[in-house]
């Protein structure tokens, strides 16, 4: 709640009794089960006679009552009627969604005195952090990115540091909304890294009203810039070498080919003075007696 918004309920409780109005206040996280608070005093009513009935609306608009109106039925709603005849009268929700925060009254027929109440519902979500972008090159301008997502409400903090210390240059998008009612947003930071920075741990924080403590995410920073270079450099040493060791192969196979046609020749050479003169480039052979 805000700071404003807390006055506000502070002023509303302390002039209660005046204006004969109170609004309650009650949160929640988005996809939980929640019970939003209402009860009356029903002492002056003796127990044989209670039998209350209670109506919920939700932005002016019934949505649930009991007994049960089946035009108004919703599964995610219900109440203890075991309790009804104490005066409790809660509303018992199941999967939290963020389009169920606002103000909800409660009403219960044939009591004495105060037969209504307020009770504003806040639904809450808190952020997840995503980091992109640490793969960096030395001494080049790199951006670092945390992406932020599925938070509620829209308002968020968020900080860069390096080793606890705040940094500048940062970048932060308008935030948007997701189909889900929730927020997503990106920050980045632009550094250009030295060497020192190798072992020094990068942060993205961030401040929510959803969260008790901020939320950070720590990181180290990878170089990629001269890692990737030498293995460039390894791989075009490795293809000469291995176009060097075909060449060598091919060259002894082709002369190992050559003296086998020689030993032939001469083994199957009935006159025994046959010279010969043989091209092996183009693979023909003359002779000559």
């Amino acid at each position: 709640m805000s700071p404003l918004g807390f006055l506000w309920l502070i002023f509303l409780q302390h002039t209660g009794a005046a204006l004969g109005y109170v609004l309650f206040t009650h949160s929640a996280r988005r996809g939980s089960n929640t019970t939003i608070p209402c009860k009356f005093d029903v002492n002056a009513v003796p127990p044989a006679q209670r039998t209350f009935s209670v109506i919920w609306h939700f932005q002016e608009k019934e949505i649930f009552r009991y007994p049960n109106n089946p035009e108004v039925l919703n599964s995610r709603l219900s109440i203890d009627q075991d309790r009804i005849k104490d005066g409790t009268a809660d509303l018992y929700m199941s999967g939290v969604s963020i389009s169920d925060g606002g103000l909800y009254k409660c009403s219960m027929t044939q009591i004495p005195g105060e037969k209504e109440k307020e009770i504003r519902l806040d639904v809450y979500a808190p952020p997840r952090i995503t980091i992109t972008g640490e793969n960096i090159f030395i001494s080049k301008e790199n951006v670092l990115s945390c992406a932020i997502s599925g938070f509620y409400p829209v308002d968020i903090d968020i900080k860069w540091l390096r080793d606890g210390i705040i940094l500048n240059n940062i970048t932060l998008e308008k935030p948007q909304r997701d189909p889900d009612g929730t927020y997503s947003v990106r920050s980045s930071v632009t550094i250009i890294p030295t060497e020192e920075d190798r072992k020094r741990i990068f942060s993205c924080r961030i401040q929510h009203e959803s969260l008790t403590t901020p939320l950070q995410e720590d990181f180290q920073l990878v170089y990629g810039g001269k890692k990737n270079h030498n293995k460039v450099k390894n791989g075009e040493n490795q293809e000469k070498k291995l176009m060097a060791s075909n060449l060598q192969d091919q060259n002894k196979h082709h002369e190992d080919n050559q003296e086998n046609q020689k030993e032939n020749l001469l083994a199957n050479n009935p006159l025994g003075n046959i010279t010969y003169i043989c091209t092996f480039t183009f693979s023909l052979c003359t002779f000559a007696i």
